[in-house]
């Protein structure tokens, strides 16, 4: 089992991201449109739905995706904390961030906030699953070996909701 989680986060890491870039948003609308982006979060394809609320942190938001796309993860991860400024609770910017930590060896933060995006995360089990595989990932680069057995039990609990 712990194979195939880790052949799910390494997909994950490989593909990283593809089709997140959102809905395009007319400028000259006065309120925030909803941006739809989709995330996906296994080898299986599995996307989680996410709307931005706010035009602000759905451009942001594009341009992490660009920077981090050609592989400017200090970039992204900068452009991720100006809209996580905007918007603090939103779950998926979190667990976006915690993806780069992870992927820029800071095994700590990635853990930590794939944590927060866990604590804003009502019902999105998908989105818990994908938290729990990078505190997993995050675990063991450490050497946790405990750590990580429990995070990979967590995400098992995500991965085939009751």
């Amino acid at each position: 089992m712990r194979f195939l989680y880790l052949t799910g986060l390494m997909l994950l890491v490989a593909v990283g991201f593809t089709g997140c870039g959102g809905t395009p948003v007319e400028k000259a609308k006065p309120t925030p449109v909803p941006v739809q982006s989709s995330v996906p979060v296994s080898a299986k394809g599995e996307r989680i739905r996410h709307s931005l609320q706010s035009r602000e942190v759905a451009e942001i938001w594009n341009a992490a995706e660009e920077a981090r796309s050609v592989g400017e993860y200090e970039k992204a991860a900068d452009l991720l904390k100006s809209a996580l400024q905007q918007a603090p609770e939103d779950a998926a910017l979190w667990s976006r961030l915690a993806e780069l930590m992870l992927r820029t060896d800071q095994d700590v933060l990635a853990e930590n906030y794939a944590a927060k995006s866990n604590a804003f995360t009502k019902d999105n089990t998908a989105l818990k699953y994908r938290n729990w595989l990078i505190i997993y990932h995050a675990r063991d680069k450490r050497g946790d070996s405990v750590g990580a057995r429990k995070a990979e039990m967590r995400a098992a609990e995500y991965r085939y909701p009751r």
